[in-house]
């Protein structure tokens, strides 16, 4: 059975949980609030491109490598003419 891809929240949380730190710890570190920590990892919101890189410096991960797991958003369709 093939694993479903990692969300960007998901990847966030694993590099936290890698790195042993709490939300909490890891929002004192970034600067950014626990809140703002748990909605990135539930992915209910997406941290901005300096917000990932500050997450990438503290976490030691590529930026490149967690902006791929954003998955665009699909255009919609053309109506039927």
């Amino acid at each position: 059975m093939a694993s479903q891809p990692l969300s960007l929240g998901q990847f966030i949380r694993e590099r936290r949980l890698a790195a042993e730190l709490t939300q909490e710890q890891l929002a004192a570190k970034s600067g950014y609030s626990q809140p703002t920590i748990s909605q990135w990892e539930r992915g209910s919101e997406l941290p901005r491109l300096i917000h990932l890189s500050r997450l990438a410096s503290l976490l030691g991960f590529d930026i490149g490598e967690a902006a791929r797991l954003v998955q665009p958003e699909a255009e919609p369709s053309e109506p039927a003419a």
